[in-house]
């Protein structure tokens, strides 16, 4: 059975193999108290039965490696005075303006709504468009073409893989300028004025690339939770902490992502 806070059976197998517990007992207990999750994530056994995973393969199901992966990623900005960030290909700098970030993951819904991101870019929910649509570009050109249930599905998946190719793939797209054409097509498609459909392509940026997605991602996020009020809140938190939520995936990936092999998403 699926708990409270959105685990599978199959989760609450994995995460009770990694910490020794009995599952019956745990889903049981995070039955209960869901918020025991973010106690659980830190725990010494687990986080180190996690981390020592040298592949994807040797790992927990995905959400339980990037839950805890996400939370002591987190635990570790709350106690820094600086971010390492983006600030060209293979370039990180450190960044003093650490306070957004950290406001960011003091909430333990966020750090689990990041978790769950990474986990479904290793094994996706069926959106209602051909196999292997991973480019939030091209999937934006669907918004139009299906139903309106359909439309939220698209929404929440061009909002996540837009947020998850800002902070995971930075050092790939971070400088490149979106071309007018695209920028117009993509902001008409997500209801954009002309002054935000300017911002998706500017030069005049350091970080066009990372500055697009981020817009994108905020838009789609803000528009699915427009159309249902199935689609969560925290969703529309997200959307509104953007910036702070790609600087801390971009954190997560440098730390942790890179040691354990290719990009499940973009693999070949």
């Amino acid at each position: 059975m699926a708990t409270q806070i959105g685990l599978t059976e199959t989760e609450i197998t994995s995460l009770a193999a990694a910490c020794d517990r009995n599952a019956d007992d745990l889903a049981a207990e995070l039955a209960r108290r869901p918020w025991a999750i973010h106690d659980l994530l830190t725990e010494p056994r687990l986080v180190e039965s996690v981390l020592d995973a040298e592949t994807l393969a040797d790992a927990p199901a995905p959400f339980v490696l990037f839950a805890v992966m996400a939370r002591v990623a987190a635990d570790d900005l709350l106690a820094s005075t600086y971010l390492n960030d983006w600030v060209g290909p293979r370039s990180r700098l450190p960044v003093f303006d650490v306070e957004p970030v950290q406001e960011f993951v003091a909430a333990p819904g966020r750090v689990l709504f990041m978790a769950r991101l990474l986990a479904s870019m290793v094994d996706p929910t069926a959106t209602p468009v051909p196999e292997g649509g991973c480019d939030p570009w091209d999937l934006v050109d669907w918004l139009a073409a299906v139903s309106e249930s359909e439309r939220i599905l698209v929404l929440r998946r061009v909002g996540d893989l837009s947020l998850y190719i800002a902070g995971v793939h930075a050092d790939a797209i971070g400088g490149g300028v979106l071309s007018q054409d695209k920028a117009e097509k993509v902001g008409a498609a997500l209801g954009m004025n002309s002054d935000e459909i300017l911002e998706l392509c500017d030069p005049g940026s350091s970080t066009p690339g990372l500055d697009a997605l981020e817009l994108v991602g905020a838009r789609s996020y803000q528009e699915a939770r427009r159309d249902t009020d199935a689609v969560p809140p925290v969703v529309s938190d997200i959307a509104e902490r953007i910036h702070a939520a790609r600087r801390f995936l971009t954190h997560l990936a440098d730390e942790f992502l890179s040691p354990i092999g290719p990009d499940p998403l973009f693999a070949t």
